[in-house]
């Protein structure tokens, strides 16, 4: 028995229960620590250390969040366990920004008829909103986007872009809006087609798009919330020239983008006079910020002018353009029109022709609001009417009133946009030069047309390998790659030193 009591008495012992005491409450401690840790938002627990902030989301996502006073719920339709973790990190960002959103799994093998409730193929996401009754379905391909271009010869697709914040951002939009605005695209006059990154752009902004020819379909639908006509190089018929300028007068919202071309296009250049608006004839030359490895002054970066048009871009925002003309702006205006600047040269630019070189300010987008001419004529002529008696005339002038203020109630301002650089939203241009903001910008006039759009177009980040060099990572990938290897170097360096040494 004495020998039991020394056993647990002696100094081994002792430290050896200090010891097992001590790895108890480390490791108690750790667990307590996971609990809590488990329990913290995605946003604080995990940190994009990724060159191009793959699974961040922006500022734009941010305000959106912060602003959703609708509840969202996100159905995720795919098996237990094959979710990419991509995917899963992006949902639970969005449900920690907002308490509104609600992420649900369900798996299709253990329920099979969610795929028939829901109308949809496994690997999917289901967002709805209950209070509009709107929902539309992500596929899991337009969030991670592979390359099939070699699929065929090597058997392998790679992966190429990740939109989760592009396509999640523009889900929840969609389904907590009222409305999704319609753009008509004019055609008949050898218009440009958009590309498929800047229609995806539009889609993700919530707005459908339809072809539209003014001499074979008729007059504009009442539906068009925006009439587009991109780029033409044949001239307006004198019909359509009065219709839109009619249009354009009685509250109709029209975006011309005109490109360099050597026809005439007298009747485009009549609406755009019409409104205090006049095109050069030469190509626009911009000496101070011109695109240098171009070695050409026609290849330039234009001066974004402060307006509420550019959105949150500014004058630091490059915009690269190519063989574009410009416009010169009237000093009277028609009574009603006022002009908005939103894009420009420097005063150092010039309008080359053939015979001469004009140096000067020239711009390259302007907006025109319109008052609505026709309600002011209809006031004329209601109140040039007379009456026979003056009780007659008293009744009349209440009742021709009435209705004028019910009218201008009513009345919208018509809007000319006119951007004479085609050549900004070219693909050939937007998909060379990742850090340029040409589609952002175009977005921003798009949307600027309503007052209840934002441009909300997130662009998909790329996936493709590219090397990481100091010049192109963040803080965080300098960090881990550069500064702690180099120090655990020099570290081991000086202790082998003091080693040989001693």
């Amino acid at each position: 028995m004495s020998k039991l009591k020394k056993l647990f008495t002696n100094t081994q012992f002792k430290n050896g229960s200090f010891s097992a005491g001590m790895i108890v409450l480390v490791i108690a401690i750790v667990v307590v620590l996971n609990m809590i840790v488990s329990k913290l938002p995605t946003t604080w627990t995990n940190v994009d250390m990724s060159d191009k902030l793959l699974y961040s989301v922006g500022e734009t996502t941010e305000t959106m969040l912060a602003s959703l006073d609708k509840d969202v719920e996100v159905k995720v339709i795919a098996e237990t366990g094959k979710v990419d973790s991509r995917i899963e990190q992006f949902l639970s960002r969005y449900s920690d920004l907002s308490s509104h959103i609600s992420v649900e799994y369900l798996d299709p093998v253990l329920h099979p008829s969610v795929l028939t409730e829901y109308n949809v193929d496994s690997y999917s996401l289901v967002v709805s909103c209950p209070e509009t009754g709107k929902s539309t379905v992500i596929d899991f391909n337009d969030i991670i986007v592979y390359d099939y271009s070699n699929y065929y010869y090597g058997g392998n697709a790679t992966e190429k872009e990740f939109d989760g914040e592009g396509q999640l951002t523009s889900a929840i939009d969609l389904v907590t809006s009222e409305d999704t605005k319609k753009i008509y695209m004019m055609n008949g006059h050898d218009e440009q087609e958009f590309s498929v990154d800047l229609e995806e752009l539009i889609e993700k902004a919530n707005m459908t798009t339809e072809d539209y020819n003014m001499l074979t379909d008729g007059e504009i639908p009442e539906d068009c919330d925006l009439l587009i006509s991109n780029a033409p190089t044949k001239d307006l018929a004198d019909d359509e020239k009065t219709a839109l300028l009619d249009y354009i007068n009685n509250g109709g919202k029209v975006m011309i983008i005109r490109t360099a071309t050597e026809d005439k296009l007298d009747n485009y250049d009549e609406v755009m006079k019409t409104y205090g608006m006049n095109m050069t004839e030469g190509y626009i030359a911009e000496p101070t910020r011109y695109y240098s490895q171009s070695r050409s002054v026609y290849n330039f970066f234009p001066t974004l002018v402060s307006s509420d048009v550019n959105g949150d871009l500014t004058s630091d925002d490059l915009i690269l353009v190519s063989s574009v003309k410009g416009m010169t702006l009237d000093e009277e205006l028609p009574e009603g029109v006022t002009l908005e600047k939103f894009m420009s040269t420097t005063s150092e630019a010039y309008e080359i022709t053939e015979e001469s070189q004009n140096q000067g300010t020239y711009y390259l987008g302007v907006v025109a609001e319109v008052a609505n001419q026709g309600a002011q004529s209809q006031d004329s002529e209601t109140s040039g009417d007379n009456a026979d008696t003056e009780e007659t005339s008293a009744e009349t002038e209440s009742a021709d009133t009435s209705e004028t203020d019910g009218e201008g109630e009513e009345q919208e301002v018509g809007r000319l946009t006119v951007l004479t650089v085609d050549s900004m939203i070219y693909d050939s241009i937007t998909s060379q030069f990742s850090n340029i903001a040409n589609l952002t910008e175009f977005m921003n006039v798009l949307t600027a047309n309503f007052d209840d759009v934002t441009n909300i177009s997130i662009p998909a980040k790329s996936l493709e390998e590219s090397r990481n060099t100091f010049a192109s990572t963040g803080v965080w990938s300098s960090l881990f790659l550069g500064v702690i290897p180099a120090v655990l170097l020099l570290g081991g360096f000086v202790v082998w030193i003091r080693r040989r040494r001693a």
